[in-house]
């Protein structure tokens, strides 16, 4: 490890400033009251081995981002750069150690939120970890969240001619940065839930991160006879009304919201959430080939594994067909039905990503989706499947189907 550390004081210069071309200034050490430079040439040795010590240590890459790692490796290294200081293990050891004494913080993280309303009268909504506010009547509800709000600026640079609502979430890190980098992650999480749910109504689309605004794409065409104008729109075109559909029983969708909140997840659960994020990803691609994948993507998330045991596994279209035709189909036919459509999904995968000449066609994207998604609502549904925790316990369950 201690290789690492020497290789940046190695491309890291101190004053007088290096000669010739191609060296910026680095960073001002405030400690000795010298500029320190590094050449161009030198950044991306620098950048690769800051990120190398900084994924070295997973509980270090878990406490603090990249960017503060970097800044923090720097500071500790100006007595090593500045002086006849030799480093040793000791000294790393001390240094990666009290980026993990740190205590935890939790942080709440606000946004806003476009294409979406709810009436005047209703509660703050909760979705899983998510809680949406209308500013116009829960203003003092959040304002209780911290003592802070009130007298930050986030009321007058939250104010947006597109929404009125908010959205808040809490994560725990050591840093502030890490925490915005994680909640970014949920926030990104919560649009392909949203979408799995709005599913393929193209005039609605709730976002955190996403584009929000309604825009015009002009395209102009010309020929030897015609000159034309082609007008095409994108983004949100209506807001979507935040009702009991986001948290029916009937539907699964408030099985997604509770299992997307619990902290530990069963093997299931951590396949069907993955599985809705895939199929929200493929509700926002408009290249059917590329929302296709995404949706086969979403069928292996759910039934792809390894048998303990087993000398030899089934081909992965076979397993993926097996598990799709009992969990859908109730009779003999139906479950060879199903089989068929998987198995035919799956050849057109497989021509995909070997480099087969295969256009997939809407209707092939749009099959994949209603067959993927009966088969979620179905477990998140059916009272015997909802008690199942494991995939094991899955094939057991298929098992048992079969040869009864």
């Amino acid at each position: 490890m201690i290789i690492f550390f020497k290789k940046i004081i190695d491309v890291i210069k101190t004053e007088p400033a290096p000669k010739g071309e191609g060296h910026f200034l680095f960073k001002v050490s405030e400690k000795y009251n010298q500029n320190l430079f590094i050449y161009t040439s030198d950044r991306i040795t620098f950048n690769k081995t800051c990120a190398e010590i900084w994924e070295s240590d997973r509980k270090v890459y878990e406490s603090v981002s990249l960017e503060t790692f970097s800044d923090e490796l720097i500071n500790f290294l100006e007595d090593f750069i500045f002086t006849e200081k030799t480093i040793t293990e000791k000294d790393v050891s001390l240094f990666l150690g009290k980026f993990i004494l740190l205590p935890n913080i939790e942080w709440l993280i606000i946004k806003p939120l476009y294409g979406a309303e709810f009436d005047d009268k209703t509660d703050p909504i909760e979705l899983g970890d998510f809680v949406i506010y209308k500013k116009a009547i829960h203003k003092d509800l959040i304002s209780l969240q911290s003592p802070y709000i009130d007298s930050s600026t986030i009321w007058d640079e939250l104010d947006s001619e597109y929404t009125d609502l908010l959205i808040t979430t809490t994560v725990t890190s050591r840093y502030s940065d890490l925490a915005v980098s994680i909640a970014e992650v949920k926030f990104n999480e919560f649009e392909n839930v949203m979408r799995y749910m709005i599913g393929r109504q193209t005039i609605f689309n709730v976002s955190v991160l996403d584009t929000h605004s309604m825009r015009e794409n002009h395209t102009y065409i010309f020929s030897e006879a015609n000159a034309l104008r082609n007008i095409s729109s994108q983004g949100v075109f209506s807001n979507i009304q935040l009702n009991n559909y986001f948290i029916s029983e009937q539907n699964g969708n408030n099985s997604i919201w509770e299992k997307m909140k619990l902290s530990s997840k069963t093997d299931i659960d951590r396949r069907i959430i993955s599985a809705v994020i895939w199929i929200g990803k493929g509700l926002k691609e408009k290249d059917y080939t590329n929302s296709f994948i995404q949706y086969i993507f979403a069928l292996e998330a759910l039934f792809m594994f390894q048998s303990k045991n087993v000398l030899v596994n089934p081909s992965i279209a076979n397993q993926l067909a097996e598990f799709s035709s009992f969990i859908l189909g109730s009779d003999v036919e139906s479950r060879m039905d199903v089989m068929k459509k998987v198995k035919s999904m799956y050849q057109i995968r497989s021509a995909i990503a070997h480099g087969g000449a295969k256009n997939v066609t809407l209707k092939d994207s749009i099959d994949s989706y209603r067959l993927i998604k009966r088969i979620l609502t179905s477990l998140l549904t059916d009272p015997e499947l909802k008690l199942i925790t494991n995939i094991e316990n899955l094939q057991k369950w298929v098992d048992n189907k079969k040869f009864s």
